[in-house]
């Protein structure tokens, strides 16, 4: 038995829910992709194609609801969920108007609607917990740009307590070799509303690689389980560079998780146990989202998959058999 290395975000949005309604729609939205490395000055064009969607249960359309590629599940059919379908919200003759199964273009679109899992996907719980020797209390609130400090741990990692001011989070600079790299980030929890900004800043200038961006890792530890440990209002996210793997927010409870798109949401969520909402009437996010349940609200609200991801950032799939012998030896 292995596990091997396989794309953490081969979906615009996984839902790790086996029920009815895993990814919900209560208004209608598009799932489509784009590429970021074609992104210039903070904008990119999305194209309507490779917006895959999938889960462990079922997916509820709704009307206006645009899938350009299609929907993965171990359950199949399409009409209600209690009947066991895993598409509820459309009809057999009706199922092509919300998933158009377009993978390669908007005008090469074929008839596979839907992909049978062979089994629910096993997704491991992210590792988020503080760095040994390093307790809630001695966490300070961020305030400007931060920096990451050590706090116990690699000292390309920063400690923080609760984030619900404007921030720039830093890559690390190696003070020796003057190497810039990603760094990782240790939150309590994340509130971002009233105009708040959560950023992230390239390599400084003299450093080597300046003016590049790093993947950040934001690892959100919630420690006192709070209801919602991550709510992120509208335009709240600041990435420039529209490349989702240089900011990556990681979750491991089950609390909810709010967010609202932006011109430059660009960010991929792992929170496989927990509730994600995207909330807001024409609300982008471009990226990806690993949830446990998915609730799409407001007309427009939409998810722009970027196909870079599939190559970029990994993790350990399903354990399956390699090779098998009758051989005793």
């Amino acid at each position: 038995m292995e596990s091997h290395a396989v794309p953490c975000y081969n979906y615009a949005a996984f839902a790790t829910g086996s029920g009815c309604g895993a990814i919900n729609w209560s208004g209608g939205g598009p799932i489509d992709s784009y590429d970021s490395s074609t992104a210039s000055g903070g904008t990119v064009a999305v194209q309507a194609y490779d917006g895959n969607i999938g889960s462990n249960g079922n997916a509820n359309l709704a009307p206006q609801t645009s899938i350009t590629g299609n929907f993965s599940s171990p359950q199949t059919g399409v009409g209600a969920c209690s009947a066991g379908d895993a598409i509820s919200g459309a009809t057999p003759s009706t199922i092509q108007n919300y998933v158009k199964d377009c993978q390669t273009s908007a005008t090469s679109c074929g008839t596979t609607y839907q992909v049978k899992l062979p089994q629910s996907v096993q997704v491991a719980t992210p590792v988020t917990s503080f760095p040994t020797g390093v307790v809630a209390s001695s966490l300070t609130s961020p305030n400007g740009n931060v920096s990451p400090n050590g706090c116990g741990g690699a000292p390309a990692t920063g400690c923080y307590g609760d984030m619900n001011n404007t921030f720039t989070l830093q890559p690390y600079v190696n003070p020796v070799t003057n190497v810039c790299s990603g760094a990782k980030y240790y939150i309590n929890t994340i509130s971002m509303n009233g105009g708040k900004t959560l950023s992230i800043a390239p390599c400084p200038t003299g450093s080597i690689g300046a003016g590049s961006y790093q993947p950040i890792v934001v690892n959100v530890v919630d420690v006192n389980n709070t209801s919602t440990p991550i709510d992120i209002g509208g335009g709240s996210i600041a990435n420039a560079s529209l490349n989702p793997a240089y900011l990556q927010i990681q979750y491991a409870g089950t609390g909810n998780v709010k967010v609202h798109g932006g011109s430059t949401a660009a960010a991929v969520i792992f929170a496989p146990n927990a509730p994600v909402e995207l909330d807001g009437a024409n609300s982008s996010w471009y990226g990806a989202l690993m949830v446990n349940t998915l609730k799409l609200n407001g007309n427009g609200a939409s998810i722009h998959y970027d196909r870079r991801l599939a190559n970029t950032v990994a993790t350990l799939g399903n354990w399956t058999i390699d090779t098998f012998t009758w051989s005793k030896y």
